[in-house]
């Protein structure tokens, strides 16, 4: 086996140098951040230990080196990284897991033993899939390894540590809610709340109250009740599809972004400070719905200062796999299977598709091949149906935004269709199996017994008399 050292410290390289030659592996080692590829070509290692800094306490040397091997070497089983760093700390390890690292250990070397078991574990050969119990529904984590994701992600973790504003702009079901779940979480913040306000389903009439609260007899029969933005007070307000909103309502957020300060409905005209980072997302073409009157000028010069482009699902198709594997296990702790994953048939198609619904429709295409999959590997037959209707809405894409909108409506309306069809046909699998026994069925399927049956109630699912 063959390690190679990157590393500025001549002393440092000595001491791992020792350690890893008395174990018996071949080392070799580069004092300086350049010709990095040039090197593991010529050495071809089976592992490197990479070392942060290079003289930068911003690590800023030591995270490019990283981010050009990962783009030469985007598999980490391939050629694992290990880091050796004097400091580590939870945003930093995001971070570095996100760019594609396998391990890491600090400065001093003080215990060469766990060391040497560190190196050895990254050196062990990894399975193909990942258990279930591997993932974590509490865990925010960005899926991908392309340059696209790991660019985005970056920019999150720049803009984070500096709690700056952030404007997403996307197609749906890109992951915009999820960029913002991320920026909260790697965050100075990420112990103050997050509050998610979706601006397509927030009434009008009763936006200012959600958003600002309101006094005791405000309105006919109100109690005093603080808004999302006053709870939020100290952490991140995350609007989702910005776009949607009135102009009366734009000129509010406005203010609320200038001086993070609103009012009460039904207070005294003495306004309320708030600490609150904002993130805004969007579907729209912003500065055309700008020029269209749709959109404040005033408004969008403010939120645009921070703006990053979340790529499509057809421009990071080698990511496709890893949100594959990364759907499989989600599904199979919610639906209590053992899903090893897709036959390779399927990965093809999977590769070769559009995916015009990006990652939400990937995730509802995997949801319903975990629902008819009656083995352990989802085959083409388990999503056939659930492929061809997402073609019949492909065709009717064209370079016009309004047909866009209008065709994604209709995608989405058909996608929300088919999966109430295949939820109804896995609650009625369960209930038959078990003779319409409701709480044996809620036991094998992981539910509360109330909560199947106000799911069936949506579902319209009866029992034939």
């Amino acid at each position: 086996m063959r390690i190679l050292v990157l590393e500025d410290q001549i002393k440092v390289v000595q001491t791992l140098k020792t350690i890893f030659e008395d174990e018996g592996y071949t080392v070799d080692y580069l004092l300086s951040p350049e010709g990095v590829l040039e090197k593991i070509e010529m050495f071809a290692p089976n592992l490197i230990t990479l070392d942060l800094s290079f003289g930068d306490e911003r690590d800023v040397r030591g995270i490019d080196i990283l981010k050009d091997i990962r783009e030469s070497y985007p598999n980490i089983d391939e050629l694992p990284v290990f880091v050796i760093s004097g400091t580590m700390n939870a945003e930093k390890m995001k971070r570095l897991r996100i760019l594609g690292i396998n391990g890491y250990f600090l400065k001093p070397i003080s215990d060469e033993n766990l060391l040497l078991e560190k190196i050895r574990k990254c050196l062990e050969p990894r399975t193909k899939s990942r258990d279930s119990e591997d993932y974590d529904a509490n865990e925010n984590v960005i899926i991908g390894k392309t340059p696209e994701i790991i660019e985005i992600t970056d920019k999150i973790c720049d803009a984070a540590f500096a709690q700056s504003n952030v404007l997403f702009v996307g197609e749906n079901g890109t992951g915009k809610e999820e960029l913002a779940k991320y920026y909260h979480q790697v965050s100075p913040r990420k112990e103050a709340p997050l509050a998610i306000i979706d601006c397509t389903t927030i009434s009008k009439e009763l936006f200012e109250s959600e958003l600002f609260g309101h006094e005791k007899n405000a309105f006919n029969g109100a109690v005093a009740k603080k808004g999302k933005i006053e709870e939020a007070d100290g952490g991140v307000v995350f609007f989702d599809e910005i776009g949607e909103l009135s102009n009366y309502h734009q000129c509010k957020i406005l203010r609320l972004i200038q001086h993070k300060t609103f009012t009460r409905i039904g207070a005294p005209a003495k306004p309320i400070h708030v600490d609150v980072v904002f993130i805004f997302a969007t579907n729209k073409v912003l500065p055309k719905c700008v020029n269209d009157g749709g959109f404040r000028m005033d408004l969008y010069q403010r939120i645009k200062t921070n703006k990053m482009k979340v790529p499509p699902l057809y421009e990071r198709k080698p990511d496709i796999p890893l949100l594959v594997d990364y759907f499989v296990r989600k599904y199979n702790n919610g639906f209590k299977k053992q899903i090893a994953g897709v036959s390779d048939d399927l990965m093809e198609i999977f590769l070769k598709n559009r995916w015009n619904g990006n990652v939400r429709e990937l995730a509802l295409c995997i949801e319903t091949g975990m629902v008819r999959c009656k083995g352990n590997i989802i085959g083409k037959d388990d999503v056939e149906e659930f492929l061809k209707d997402a073609e019949q809405f492909d065709g009717n894409i064209s370079d016009s935004s309004e047909n866009i909108d209008c065709s994604y409506l209709m995608f989405k309306q058909g996608l929300d269709k088919k999966r109430k069809e295949i939820e109804k046909e896995y609650y009625l699998y369960h209930l038959q199996k078990h003779n319409w026994n409701k709480a044996k069925t809620a036991r094998e399927i992981g539910m509360a017994v109330t909560f199947l049956n106000q799911t069936l109630k949506r579902l319209d699912i009866k029992k034939a008399s």
